[in-house]
């Protein structure tokens, strides 16, 4: 299990508690529960169900690569004919994470992400944050963005620079670097490979190309735990600043 704590303040703090299975913990004043995976979780108000595509590392590298789609497998094989080059910090700085903050800010506004910067810099406070990124000829094509426990990482962001003009090269690129992810997190010890969420009916197209490393598709649950009070107040809050 991971937690983090993304706000302090005097008299409140959240916390994200992830992949919980109703371990003893130290509740904060609002609790956000992701990829939880209780036996009594439909006793919880407002579940969320989700799915996830999960890569078990303890794989051989060759049963690892077998298993990703047959196309994948050759663009991954001409990112390493053409020396597409990667990058993996598994301690980033607090001045990478300011980069990868700003970055990050620019393609969420162009996509109409949602998300949450204070979570990359609580990761980083706790050193579970792990920045991966792809380069061909020393121009960043890809970054990958990773919060993991001791034994399971999972993909948080992906995202480029906005160049049309790169788009087939960024394309092969992404696919070298998660399988680079990939062999790189096994060989440090890490046992699953979460790709951080999968949702055919909303998102297709993306859920297809995760599913496409041949992962097992499991089920997760979210929720969040806080007072009624305090969650109206945030309610409340989150419509006066749209």
């Amino acid at each position: 299990m991971l937690e983090i704590c993304t706000h302090k303040f005097l008299f409140f703090k959240r916390k994200e508690f992830w992949f919980y299975t109703a371990e003893k913990i130290c509740k904060g004043t609002y609790n956000v529960f992701c990829y939880s995976n209780e036996k009594n979780v439909s006793a919880k108000k407002n579940v969320l169900k989700e799915q996830t595509s999960l890569i078990n590392l303890k794989k051989t590298n060759e049963e690892l690569f077998n298993q990703i789609n047959s196309t994948f497998k050759r663009h991954i094989q001409r990112a390493e004919k053409i020396s597409i080059t990667v990058k993996v910090d598994y301690t980033p700085t607090v001045e990478k994470c300011e980069q990868i903050i700003n970055e990050f800010s620019g393609f969420a506004s162009h996509k109409k992400i949602a998300w949450n910067p204070r979570r990359i810099k609580a990761l980083q406070q706790i050193n579970k944050l792990i920045i991966s990124e792809a380069f061909y000829k020393d121009k960043k094509l890809v970054t990958h963005v990773y919060l993991h426990d001791t034994s399971r990482v999972v993909l948080l962001h992906s995202y480029h620079q906005n160049k049309n003009e790169e788009e087939e090269l960024r394309g092969v690129a992404n696919k070298f670097l998660h399988w680079q992810d990939i062999s790189n997190f096994k060989s440090h010890g890490l046992e699953l490979y979460d790709f951080g969420g999968i949702n055919m009916e909303q998102h297709p197209g993306i859920s297809s190309f995760k599913l496409a490393f041949g992962g097992n598709v499991v089920d997760g649950f979210s929720y969040i735990e806080t007072s009624p009070l305090l969650e109206r107040l945030i309610d409340l809050y989150k419509r006066l600043r749209k």
